[in-house]
This record gives structure tokens, C-alpha cells and sequence, in this order.
């Protein structure tokens, strides 16, 4: 049998001795560390999409609602965004653009008002590591026709003397 002293000695020298603590710490930690960095970066990362689908929606829409009868524009009549042209100006748009964004749609309200919608696909750059798929991002841009006279001033088109003119 082995006196009580011995055994109170063991057990202090056991306690005492702090090999391999770390290493849990570190097998805890370290996970919880990449899962964090992950969430800052890939987080950015998506915020940074949106705002890259919203600014080429918002280029988008600009670019598609010049697409009216410049003849008309001459005269001085009143002109609305052609549906046809806006869509296809949309697409030539986003084909030249060199980040990659798809067109969801193109939608004229009230003939001079045109909405466009687009998609971003994320790739997470961390969270991929813990199972979390890529994301579409989609981003909204709007541009209204506006009409102005010599002065820069807005006017109502209607009460021009030259009428409509709508070419489509």
C-alpha cells in the first residue's frame, strides 16, 4: 500500500505539470478564429456584390434610357423610352461590362422611368470552408428621362406645341 503522502505527492506533481493545456486552447480556438475571419471577409466580400449590382443596374438603366427617337428629341416633342430599344440597350450594356453580372430584367414605367434589375453570383472565400454555398446577389438601378428648358429647368412635356412622338 502506498502511504498517503506519496499519493497527495503524485497527484500535486500531476496537477502541477501543464503539458498539452495549450493544445486544447488552440484546437478551440483556432476554428473559432477562421469562422470569425470568415464572417468579416466573406460578409464584405457580399456587401461589396450588392453594391457592385446596384452601380451597374444604376449604369445599366442610364445607358438604356437614352434609347429614344433622337429625330423627335430634335423637334422638341415629347418622347418616351422605347420598351424594345431600352431592353436590347440593357443587354449590349451588360455584355460589354466587363464584371460578371447578369441581366434580370428591364422595365419601363409610365415611358420615361426606366427599372433594371441584375444578379451577382458571391463565391465565399471562408465560409466555403464550413459548407456555405455561393449566394445570387441581386441589385436594383432606376433612371427617369428628365426634360428641361433652355434655363435648365424642368417642364411638362405636354404643354409643348410640337405634341407626342413615339417611334415604336
Amino acid at each position: 500500500m502506498v502511504p498517503l503522502p506519496g499519493v497527495l505527492a503524485a497527484a500535486a506533481h500531476r496537477l502541477a505539470d501543464d503539458r498539452g493545456s495549450l493544445t486544447t486552447y488552440f484546437v478551440s480556438a483556432v476554428p473559432t478564429v477562421i469562422l470569425l475571419t470568415g464572417l468579416v471577409v466573406d460578409g464584405s466580400g457580399q456587401i461589396r456584390a450588392m453594391q457592385q449590382a446596384n452601380d451597374i443596374s444604376a449604369e445599366t438603366a442610364r445607358y438604356a434610357g437614352q434609347s429614344i427617337d433622337i429625330g423627335c428629341a430634335t423637334l422638341g416633342a415629347e418622347v418616351g423610352v422605347s420598351p424594345p430599344q431600352a431592353k436590347l440597350a440593357a443587354q449590349r450594356f451588360i455584355e460589354h461590362n466587363p464584371a460578371d453580372v447578369e441581366l434580370s430584367s428591364v422595365t419601363i414605367e409610365g415611358e420615361h422611368t426606366v427599372v433594371v434589375r441584375t444578379r451577382v453570383t458571391y463565391e465565399p472565400v471562408f465560409l466555403g470552408l464550413f459548407g456555405v454555398d455561393s449566394k445570387q446577389i441581386t441589385g436594383e438601378g432606376t433612371a427617369y428621362q428628365y426634360r428641361t428648358d433652355s434655363q435648365g429647368e424642368e417642364y411638362d412635356p405636354d404643354v409643348g406645341e410640337w405634341g407626342r412622338c413615339k417611334a415604336w
